[in-house]
């Protein structure tokens, strides 16, 4: 009874909050989508550069102006030494400042370049879980969530990671467009070696999608 009764709210707050999208001419029993949606769907534009929108990208992108009003106002305005507001301001103040980080390049992160360099084993897996620690992801997922077969407990989940294009299939697929989003995918990796002073950045950017691609045939 209790879950009918949960069900129920929902279904009213659902009907609630989507009463100013929605058709009234359209029968929730006929097509419910297109009851719920096609206001907004006729009066909302797909933005220039997204290949998708909704709901959840509204929420994203009034978020966004959120922060960034408490960034400008952290930095426009004098807060005490080391208070939450004084950290902000300077690290939105640091973020902005181009012209200070294209002159230091890649220094702020050179030591963890060169750990990353290192053919050690021993190294390389230190360096792995110092990464996970600093919630940088490096060659698997890492993640706690509810047991997928008792919702009462909490597992630890490891995943694959490290691979740089979106799925399997683009590692494989020989029509033109993929055959050209892997070269340009490579190039691209050359380019931030390049920037990050990496010789042989090209040789590197092939092998880095030689690499990806073995896991992917896995």
């Amino acid at each position: 009874m209790k879950k009918i009764a949960l069900l129920s709210a929902i279904a009213c707050f659902g009907l609630v909050s989507c009463n100013s999208n929605s058709d009234e001419k359209e029968s929730p029993n006929n097509d419910f989508y297109q009851f719920a949606n096609s206001e907004w769907l006729k009066e909302t534009k797909l933005p220039e550069g997204e290949a998708r929108y909704g709901s959840f990208n509204e929420v994203s992108d009034r978020n966004r102006e959120i922060i960034k009003g408490i960034l400008a106002d952290a930095e426009a305005t004098e807060h005490e030494a080391g208070s939450p507001k004084r950290l902000i301001g300077d690290f939105y103040k640091s973020f902005k400042d181009t012209a200070n980080r294209s002159a230091l390049g890649v220094s702020p992160i050179k030591a963890e370049l060169d750990k990353a360099a290192s053919t050690n084993v021993d190294e390389i897996s230190t360096f792995i879980g110092e990464s996970h620690a600093k919630g940088i992801g490096s060659f698997f997922g890492l993640y706690v969530g509810q047991d997928l077969d008792n919702n009462t407990i909490y597992r630890v989940f490891v995943s694959q990671a490290g691979m740089g294009l979106p799925d399997k299939e683009y590692y494989f697929k020989e029509d033109e467009k993929s055959v050209e989003t892997r070269q340009k995918y490579q190039e691209h990796v050359a380019r931030m070696f390049t920037l990050a002073g990496i010789e042989n950045a090209s040789d590197k950017a092939a092998t880095i999608l030689a690499v990806e691609t073995a896991l992917s045939s896995k």
